[in-house]
C-alpha cells in the first residue's frame, strides 16, 4: 500500500492531541514558521506543510495566502472529500496573481476523479503566459494525459456498485479485510491505527467483531484479548474450517502469516503458519475451501524482491508441497490478497500492475480446466477500482455480494470497509390482466423486492394498458407486490438468472377479481346487522342543521386538483359514491373513487382534509344515528387502514344542511344528496 499511510494517520493524531510545535510569539518566530511552511509546501510535503500553516495561522488568522496555502494542503492530504467552495473562493483573486492556481486546481480535482475538469484546469495553467519551468510543464502534460486514460475508465462503469459501510464500521483508523461470518449475521474485520498508539509510536491493530442489527446497521465493536492491540499491522484474514479457524497475517518481527483456533467458543493466541517457507516475509494468504491449496503472497526471490503470488498444495496429513510460483498472474510489481471461489475456478487479487488504473487494483482470472494454467488478468474496472488502492476483495456465500478495503476520494480513515453487489440488470416489461377477462388493469401499484438485504425495493405502477417497466437484478429472486385500488391484490415471486442485459424479460400477471380482491376488507369491517363495524374514533360535534340551503356545483373543482399548489379551501365531491337510505356501508363498486383519494393522499404527504359526510332530508327526520358522521368515518377509516395519519383526517358530519339537490324525489334529489365531500383544510 501506499507509503504515506502511516504517516497521515500520525499527523492526523497529532494534530487531533495538540502535539504540535509551540507557537513562537514574536514576529521573528512567525516569518520562521510560514517560511517552513512555504518550502514544505513546494516541496511537497503536504502534510508537514498543513500543519506548519495551521502553526502559523493560529497568530496571523487574517494572512489569505497562507489560508490559501492550507487549504490546498487540507484538501490533497487530510480532507479530500470536504467541499471546495473555500478553495475557490480563491480564484478571484489568487487565480490571477499566483500563477499555479490551475495546476493545484487540476490536483485536486484529480483527487476527485472529476478528471473533465482537472483536463480543463491544467489546460488554464499550460496556456498561462507567465514563465513555467520545462519540468512542471512536462509534469502537467503528463498529468492531463493520464487524466484521460482514467476519465475513459470511470466513464464505462463495470456492473458492480459499490457502497461505503456506515459507522461504526469506518472510523478514523485504517478498517481493513472486512468478512461476514455465522450466516452472514456477523461481521469481522482489522481496524489499524489509534490515537493512542499512535502517540506511543507504536503501530497496533485490533480485530473487530459486529453484530447484524437491521438492514446496513450494526452493533458496536467488540474484540477479544488474543486479537486485542497486536503488534504491528495486519493485513490478512481467512476464516475456515467450517468458520473455526482464523488465517491472519501480523508483523510480529518480520511479518509472517500465522493461524488462530476457536476452543470452546474462545479464540486462541495466533500461532505461525506451517504449511508454507519460512525464509521470507509472507504478506497474505487464502485456503481453498477443501482446505487442500494455499495461495498466498511473499517477498520474491527477484533482485528489487516484489511481493508475488504463491501456491502450496497437501500432500498428506501435515504435509504440503513445495511453493510454485504462479507465474502468469505475477507482474513485475506487487500483487497481493489472494481470493479464489469455492469451485476453484476463478482468483480474485489486487495488483499494482498488469492494467492497474493506479495503485492496487482488483483482478480476475479464469483457469483452464485442461491445462490448470490461469488465464490473463482481467481488471474488474471502475467503481471496484479507483484510481486509488483496492485489496482484500472477496466474495459473500451467495456469489454475488461482498467486501474489500479502499482508501479512494471519499473515505472516512486512510482504508475503509465497502461492500460490492453485481448487479447485471435485467429489463423486465411487465403486464397486468384481469385474469376473469383478460382485460388490462391501470393503477396497479407494483412493488419488487430483491432477495437480497443490499438491493433496494423498486416500484411501477401499470399504464392504460396494463404495462409497467423494471429493471431487475439477474441472479437473485424477485417477489413482487401487486395493489389494486388499495388493496393487496397478488403476491408472486420469480428467479432471475440472466447473463445478457439486452435480453428483456416478459412477464403477465393475472389478478382474480371474482374473489372479491376489491372488496375484502370493506366486508370484513363493513357494516353487519345495520351496524357499523369501523374503528371508533373521536366523536366530532355535527354541524347544525336548523337551515337548509342548496349548495352551488361551481364551488367544487376535481379530486386530483386537491394536492396542487395553493389549493387550500378546495372542496371536492367523491363522486358516484351513494348510500342506501340509512346506511353508511360503502359498496365495493365504490373502492376506485376512494382509491383516487387515498392516491391524492399519498402523493402529498403535506396534505390535511376535511371529510364530509351528508345526508337527505328523510334520513334526518327518521334516523336514530348520527349517519353523516358514520359516513364520513367510513371513509376517514378507509385511508387510516391504508396508513394516512389519523392526524391528516378531520371527519365532520353535517347532516342535511348542506343538499345539492330537492329532496322532493329520490332518484335525482335525495340520492345526489347522500355523499361524501373533501374539502382541504391545510
Amino acid at each position: 500500500m501506499k507509503n504515506s499511510t502511516y504517516l497521515r494517520i500520525t499527523s492526523l493524531a497529532l494534530l487531533a492531541v495538540g502535539v504540535l510545535l509551540p507557537y513562537a510569539g514574536s514576529s521573528q518566530g512567525k516569518h520562521s514558521t510560514y517560511v517552513r511552511a512555504e518550502d514544505s509546501f513546494y516541496d511537497e510535503e503536504l502534510e508537514t506543510a498543513f500543519l506548519l500553516f495551521n502553526e502559523y495561522l493560529a497568530g496571523s488568522p487574517d494572512d489569505r495566502k497562507a489560508q490559501y496555502y492550507a487549504e490546498i494542503c487540507s484538501l490533497l492530504t487530510y480532507y479530500p472529500a470536504k467541499p471546495l467552495d473555500k478553495f475557490l473562493q480563491f480564484e478571484a483573486t489568487l487565480g490571477t496573481s499566483d500563477k499555479f492556481f490551475y495546476y493545484w486546481a487540476g490536483r485536486i480535482y484529480a483527487a476527485r476523479y472529476d478528471y473533465g475538469a482537472a483536463i480543463e484546469a491544467w489546460q488554464k495553467f499550460l496556456d498561462l503566459k507567465a514563465y513555467k519551468s520545462k519540468v512542471i510543464t512536462d509534469e502537467t502534460k503528463a498529468f492531463i494525459e493520464d487524466a484521460i486514460v482514467k476519465k475513459s475508465f470511470i466513464e464505462h462503469p463495470s456492473t458492480y456498485s459499490v457502497h461505503h459501510l456506515p459507522a461504526p464500521i469506518n472510523t478514523l483508523n485504517s478498517e481493513e479485510n472486512p468478512i461476514l461470518f455465522d450466516n452472514e449475521s456477523k461481521l469481522m474485520l482489522a481496524s489499524i491505527g489509534n490515537d493512542e498508539s499512535v502517540r506511543r509510536r507504536k503501530q497496533r491493530s485490533t480485530i473487530y467483531f459486529f453484530e447484524r442489527q437491521g438492514k446496513n446497521k450494526w452493533s458496536a465493536p467488540v474484540s477479544y484479548p488474543a486479537f486485542k492491540e497486536m503488534k504491528g499491522n495486519i493485513v490478512n484474514l481467512q476464516l475456515f474450517d467450517n468458520e473455526t479457524k482464523l488465517l491472519l497475517y501480523y508483523e510480529d518481527k518480520k511479518g509472517d502469516l500465522y493461524q488462530s483456533e476457536k476452543v470452546n467458543g474462545v479464540w486462541q493466541k495466533p500461532k505461525p503458519l506451517e504449511q508454507i517457507d519460512r525464509s521470507g516475509m509472507q504478506v497474505s494468504g487464502f485456503f481453498t475451501s477443501n482446505g487442500e491449496v494455499l495461495v498466498y503472497t511473499a517477498e520474491s526471490k527477484k533482485p528489487d524482491k516484489d511481493i508475488d503470488l504463491y501456491m502450496v498444495t497437501r500432500q498428506g496429513e501435515g504435509q504440503w508441497s513445495a511453493p510454485t510460483e504462479l507465474q502468469e498472474l505475477n507482474s513485475p510489481f506487487d500483487e497481493d490478497s489472494p481470493y479464489i471461489t469455492p469451485d476453484g475456478s476463478t482468483i480474485y487479487f489486487s495488483s499494482r500492475g498488469h492494467s492497474s488504473i493506479g495503485g492496487f487494483d482488483i483482478f480476475k482470472s479464469v483457469r483452464n480446466p485442461t491445462t490448470g494454467k490461469w488465464g490473463t488478468p482481467e481488471n474488474l474496472g471502475y467503481p471496484i477500482n479507483t484510481p486509488g488502492d483496492e485489496i482484500f476483495f472477496k466474495f459473500n456465500k451467495d456469489g454475488k455480494t461482498g467486501f474489500f478495503s479502499s482508501d479512494r476520494a471519499g473515505t472516512v480513515g486512510f482504508l475503509d470497509a465497502y461492500l460490492f453487489v453485481e448487479e447485471i440488470k435485467i429489463p423486465m416489461k411487465g403486464r397486468v390482466i384481469a385474469s376473469s377477462t383478460k382485460q388490462p388493469l391501470a393503477g396497479v401499484l407494483v412493488r419488487v423486492t430483491p432477495d437480497n438485504q443490499y438491493l433496494n425495493t423498486l416500484s411501477a405502477e401499470s399504464n392504460q394498458d396494463g404495462e409497467f417497466e423494471v429493471l431487475l437484478t439477474s441472479g437473485f429472486d424477485q417477489t413482487f407486490d401487486l395493489t389494486y385500488m388499495g388493496l393487496h391484490a397478488k403476491t408472486e415471486s420469480i428467479s432471475v438468472d440472466q447473463t445478457s442485459p439486452t435480453n428483456i424479460l416478459n412477464k403477465v400477471f393475472e389478478i382474480d377479481l371474482t374473489e372479491t380482491i376489491l372488496a375484502q376488507q370493506t366486508h370484513q369491517q363493513g357494516v353487519q346487522q345495520g351496524k357499523s363495524a369501523v374503528p371508533t374514533k373521536t366523536t366530532t360535534k355535527v354541524a347544525s342543521a336548523s337551515t337548509e340551503t342548496t349548495a352551488p356545483i361551481s364551488e367544487y373543482t376535481e379530486l386530483g386538483d386537491l394536492g396542487k399548489k395553493f389549493s387550500k379551501g378546495n372542496k371536492a365531491i367523491l363522486s358516484n359514491i351513494y348510500f342506501e337510505p340509512g346506511s353508511d356501508y360503502i359498496s365495493s363498486a365504490y373502492t376506485p373513487e376512494l382509491f383516487a383519494l387515498f392516491k391524492v393522499m399519498s402523493e402529498n404527504p403535506e396534505l390535511r382534509i376535511e371529510i364530509g359526510g351528508h345526508t337527505d332530508a328523510l334520513e334526518e327526520k327518521t334516523s336514530t344515528q348520527n349517519l353523516s358522521k358514520l359516513r364520513a368515518r367510513a371513509v376517514g377509516s378507509y385511508l387510516m387502514q391504508r396508513r394516512i395519519s389519523e392526524n391528516r383526517i378531520k371527519e365532520v358530519g353535517y347532516g342535511a344542511t348542506q343538499p345539492l339537490a330537492s329532496n322532493d324525489n329520490e332518484k335525482e334529489g335525495r340520492e345526489l344528496n347522500r355523499r361524501i365531500e373533501v374539502l382541504v383544510i391545510e
